[in-house]
């Protein structure tokens, strides 16, 4: 990754989780078969997409001296504005449509694919993630990765993310790197740690299904 803010330490995340137990996340029907994990990417994908209103909104609020500062300036004008709406129904709004309201707001799902089409403006690499925990709740938040050979220091970001009034809200590692969990109030990624099931959508629209031992 080429970007020069991802300079950014793996330890610091776990001092900033945030435990919480009291959350309004309703069921996100997370399909088990490959084929409607594939649907569910591809309508994720171009929910996505950023257009004129995304990058307006990026534009708007991109205040720093380098893509760190900028992205997780944005990140915290988005967080901090937008409303968390529980839905009935589940549908996803499209990043235009969100950008393009009057109010930024929605459920979980639609605070994922607004931030997704954000970290697409910026070239990231992120992904949304689906999760259903064992009460069959449901849950969708984003990731953005900070490569391995890209991480320093866990104070340095600690000093950087603590002056721009922001933080995150897990952290995940894998053989790509660390990613870092961004999502809405009421946080609830730490509670999916041990998802029956788990859908993966990059934000280059590839499609990643994992299952639990007890749902193969």
């Amino acid at each position: 990754m080429s970007s020069p803010w991802f300079s950014l330490a793996i330890g610091l995340v776990m001092a900033c989780m945030y435990g919480c137990k009291d959350r309004d996340h309703g069921p996100t029907p997370t399909p088990l078969d490959k084929t409607s994990a594939q649907s569910l990417g591809q309508q994720v994908y171009v929910a996505s997409e950023p257009g004129v209103k995304t990058e307006a909104y990026v534009a708007a609020h991109r205040i720093g001296n380098d893509e760190f500062e900028q992205f997780f300036y944005v990140y915290r004008v988005y967080r901090e504005s937008f409303k968390y709406v529980r839905e009935v129904v589940d549908a996803l709004t499209s990043a235009e449509a969100l950008f393009g309201a009057g109010q930024l707001s929605g459920d979980c799902e639609d605070f994922a694919v607004g931030l997704l089409a954000i970290t697409r403006v910026f070239d990231l690499s992120a992904r949304v993630v689906f999760g259903d925990d064992e009460q069959g709740d449901g849950h969708a938040y984003l990731q953005v990765l900070v490569a391995s050979n890209d991480v320093q220091s866990k104070d340095g970001v600690g000093r950087r993310l603590a002056e721009l009034g922001t933080n995150v809200t897990g952290i995940e590692t894998d053989h790509d790197g660390a990613w870092l969990t961004l999502e809405t109030f009421p946080p609830g990624a730490a509670l999916f740690s041990s998802e029956r099931r788990r859908i993966l959508v990059f934000s280059t629209g590839q499609v990643d299904v994992r299952l639990s031992s007890a749902t193969k």
